[in-house]
């Protein structure tokens, strides 16, 4: 067995908690973090091939399963990664997050109104004025974090090497994750810093695929390439000094790109912006799906610390096609392409291609 160590910090808040909604680090959460970008380092290789079937087979021989056959025989074995808090010296913030000041929404209210950037993309942990809506979370910055050691089989030292630097590279964790919050960074094992491998064009290469590629599947596997086989990557256009400073900047983007693909509301059809994420709010529901109907973000936010104590922020899009059983409303390959196509643009616009 082989292990690597690692101290993991935030770079912004991170949801985490346990049952009883207090913040805390545990090892759950992490082991799902590493198998996520384990399966993108797995999909690429030559006996998976991007057959999920044959993913999942590899995943639960590594991960641990309860439920895969061999033999048409039942068979179930543990896991042989094997996580270890080693010491916790996170530190916590209670009731409310510093503030990351206020974006403008055109569609809120009487004609538009301003709103709270944190709020805008953490709504459910964070509420009005950027309270917490349960009692703790992670605080960001070098003088917290978690050290942690992993144990894995040796055979597994390039492919979970590769995986931490995806992790370095894209990976958030706990609640609203996708929107940026909770952005982890290692420290240890000599892995470069994440603005450093997104600037590796043969890494970036390595796991990516063209965007009709990705859209042919339903599950995230690889980062997408527009027509010209540039990575689907952008990063913010100024450094910061502070966190709070890059979440408006990012609520300001996610405004602008989401309000740029025309929208009706209400109970009805499937409409474009449905193919961002769904629910798209409370009151803009698709009339033929079941309550239960969820569309996770593909477009991801990510906040990274660039170098010189600055800090910048990503967005990066692990593309996926729409699942079919959510019935005949399903966009085609091709409405869902033209969509994303729009949003790319949107996003040139207003950021910086890595």
């Amino acid at each position: 067995m082989m292990q690597m160590k690692f101290k993991m910090i935030f770079n912004t808040p991170a949801f985490l908690g346990d049952a009883e909604r207090k913040g805390a680090m545990r090892s759950p959460p992490i082991k799902a973090l590493i198998r996520h970008f384990w399966r993108i380092e797995a999909a690429k290789s030559p006996s998976v091939d991007y057959d999920s079937s044959k993913l999942r087979e590899e995943e639960g021989r590594l991960f641990g399963h309860a439920s895969l056959k061999e033999n048409n025989d039942s068979w179930a074995m543990s896991s042989q990664v094997r996580i270890k808090l080693e010491a916790w010296e996170a530190k916590m913030i209670e009731k409310s997050l510093p503030g990351a000041g206020q974006v403008y929404h055109k569609e809120v209210g009487q004609g538009g109104m301003y709103v709270d950037a944190s709020l805008y993309l953490g709504y459910g942990p964070v509420g009005l004025k950027s309270k917490l809506n349960f009692e703790k979370a992670i605080a960001p910055g070098k003088d917290g974090g978690t050290k942690l050691s992993i144990a894995f089989p040796n055979e597994q030292e390039k492919p979970l090497s590769n995986t931490f630097k995806l992790i370095q590279a894209f990976g958030t964790i706990g609640g609203r994750s996708r929107n940026g919050w909770g952005s982890v960074c290692l420290d240890g094992e000599g892995l470069p810093d994440a603005f450093s491998l997104l600037k590796n064009s043969a890494f970036i290469s390595a796991h990516s695929r063209p965007l009709h590629s990705c859209l042919e599947k339903d599950w995230p596997h690889a980062i997408g390439l527009d027509g010209e086989e540039r990575a689907l990557i952008w990063t913010t256009k100024q450094p910061r000094r502070s966190w709070t400073e890059v979440i408006k900047d990012l609520a300001e983007i996610k405004v602008a790109f989401r309000t740029a693909l025309p929208f009706r509301g209400g109970s009805g059809p499937m409409e474009k912006r449905h193919v961002l994420a769904y629910p798209a709010g409370q009151r803009h529901k698709v009339h033929a799906w079941k309550n239960e109907a969820r569309l996770p973000n593909q477009l991801r936010f990510k906040v990274i610390e660039h170098p010189k104590d600055r800090f910048r922020g990503i967005a990066f899009h692990i593309p996926c096609a729409i699942p079919e059983d959510l019935g005949k409303t399903t966009f085609s390959l091709k409405e869902q392409m033209d969509v994303w196509k729009e949003v790319h643009k949107n996003l040139d616009q207003l950021m910086l291609r890595i």
